[in-house]
């Protein structure tokens, strides 16, 4: 868990200058940290839409982390902060220079407007990066499929922003696999879920609105695996493995312990949904995509962690 931030302020966000990016050839990108995927570098001076975007979106970052938030929403913006500073080294464009803390006082409470044109920023920017995630061209696709989910779980942040945040990590390419296995994996990671959910939902002690809430994610993932199976289509046809250990799994003992299941279970399908993201067909993918998304959003409904590359696997 993130401890105590301070109000941080505005200043230059990349080293080369956000509005000139179209004019500084792309290096081939450092670690971020050791160990992370990289995406090649654009042939010409030409950035990508991508890259494009996530520049205008620590624009409107850092343009955010001048105005008095209260500290829960100025914790927030400083962590987003850093995460793009490291989506930008993954994606090839030069390290961006840290924006300084400053000591502004926090406000009360947050402004609705200043949340609400945040929110678009981090939208626009998960669509940019979805679309440069399917794009043909795209090299390591998943990494922008996991800034796209990055986004738009900052952006469900937004309105109560408590849950603890994912400290910076090593993240690693995914273990090849085949495009059947794949295929397979993201079918299973949804059984695996929807059996773990009825399993938790059976704990004492969770309350009305909690079983309501687990009710709604079985329905959620019967509606991805769905999905899936249609972007699929007839040939060959997909099953769910059986004789899996998860099924196997013990009703937890009271509701903190379903609560932490719950959260678990969806956290440990987002690498398994990535890597068939990376190594699947395309036509499914945007299920993927989707299916990414929602269950990154509910880990910290649950308890759990806002990550930071949702979809990567950590070493």
């Amino acid at each position: 868990m993130l401890g105590p931030h301070k109000q941080v302020g505005r200043r230059a966000v990349l080293t080369a200058g956000l509005a000139g990016i179209a004019g500084v050839a792309l290096p081939g990108c450092a670690l971020v940290p050791a160990g992370a995927p990289r995406v090649a570098p654009s042939p010409t001076a030409t950035p990508l839409p991508g890259q494009v975007a996530l520049g205008t979106l620590r624009e409107a970052l850092a343009s955010a982390a001048g105005t008095p938030w209260p500290d829960a929403h100025a914790a927030l913006i400083a962590w987003a902060l850093g995460v793009t500073a490291d989506q930008c080294v993954a994606v090839s464009l030069p390290a961006p220079t840290p924006v300084a803390a400053t000591a502004t006082p926090p406000a009360e409470q947050a402004d609705p407007a200043l949340v609400a044109a945040l929110a678009e920023a981090l939208g626009s920017a998960a669509t940019a990066f979805r679309e440069q995630s399917v794009a043909a061209s795209s090299a390591h696709p998943l990494v922008w499929a996991a800034m796209a989910t990055w986004a738009l779980v900052t952006a469900d942040q937004l309105a109560d922003p408590i849950a603890a945040r994912e400290p910076a990590r090593s993240v690693l390419d995914p273990a090849e696999q085949s495009p059947d296995a794949a295929r397979q994996a993201a079918l299973d990671a949804c059984a695996e879920v929807s059996w773990g959910i009825e399993v938790a939902a059976g704990a004492p002690g969770l309350s009305a609105d909690e079983m309501a809430r687990a009710r709604g994610r079985l329905d959620a993932w019967a509606g991805h695996a769905d999905a899936l199976r249609e972007a699929l289509g007839p040939t060959p046809t997909p099953h769910v493995t059986p004789a899996q250990p998860w099924y196997e799994l013990d009703r937890p003992a009271d509701a903190t312990a379903a609560r932490a299941l719950l959260a678990r279970l969806e956290a440990d399908a987002l690498p398994v949904l990535g890597r068939s993201f990376a190594f699947g067909e395309a036509s499914p993918r945007p299920p993927l995509l989707d299916a990414l998304a929602d269950a990154a959003a509910d880990v910290p409904r649950w308890g759990g962690l806002v990550e930071r590359w949702p979809g990567l696997p950590a070493s």
